[in-house]
């Protein structure tokens, strides 16, 4: 997150000065917490990483292209990193474990430019818990995408970074936003709470 910081800082400081801590002291313990709870239930966590397969970015759609190209000439950055690099990886504070699905997206969605549906359905999981640092725009777009296709879905709300999945049949919605608590569900550690005692419940349920 220390190079994320020093681009957004330098790019756009008013951002950079909400986003950065929100990211250092919420999200990633809060998703860390997540990834806690899952794998102490023995429950599948899948990781998705955005941005092109390909180092010349050809494999993304003309508009996704033509942003890249007028980032890379206005600030020398692209918006997305392609895979392979060291932005395109998951943090290291969140490194997926042995055992850990990762996969490679060029599309907002997860289900429109990967075999993700295929593998949830070989691996019987009908429900998906997700969650991640664009709440508004990826997490949202296969939430959607995932509940068309039968899936029930959680969408967490908290700005945390993995998808997590697991696979339980206890609700009665294929697309449910849960309880955002006391607060808000911008991922205060009052949520989070909620959130892990919610997953361990809905674990020990499955066992």
């Amino acid at each position: 997150p220390v190079d994320l910081a020093a681009m957004l800082a330098g790019r756009y400081p008013e951002i950079s000065a909400y986003y950065v801590p929100r990211l250092v002291d919420v999200a990633i313990p809060n998703a860390r917490r997540l990834l806690g709870a899952f794998r102490a239930a023995r429950l599948p966590v899948v990781f998705t990483r955005h941005g092109p397969l390909l180092p010349d970015g050809s494999d993304m759609i003309a508009r996704r292209r033509r942003r890249d190209g007028a980032s890379q000439e206005s600030t020398g950055t692209p918006t997305l990193w392609h895979r392979g690099t060291f932005e395109h990886e998951v943090i290291a504070e969140l490194a997926p474990a042995p055992g850990d699905l990762v996969v490679d997206k060029n599309t907002s969605s997860a289900f429109n430019s990967t075999g993700i549906e295929w593998i949830l359905r070989n691996k019987g999981i009908d429900t998906l818990v997700l969650a991640g640092m664009a709440t508004d725009m990826c997490v949202e777009t296969t939430a959607r995408d995932a509940a068309d296709r039968g899936f029930k879905v959680t969408a967490d709300g908290l700005p945390v970074c993995p998808a997590l999945v697991a696979s339980r049949d206890d609700r009665p919605d294929d697309a449910v936003a849960p309880d955002p608590g006391p607060e808000d569900s911008s991922g205060d550690a009052e949520n989070s709470d909620h959130s892990e005692a919610s997953l361990r419940a809905a674990a020990q349920s499955m066992q």
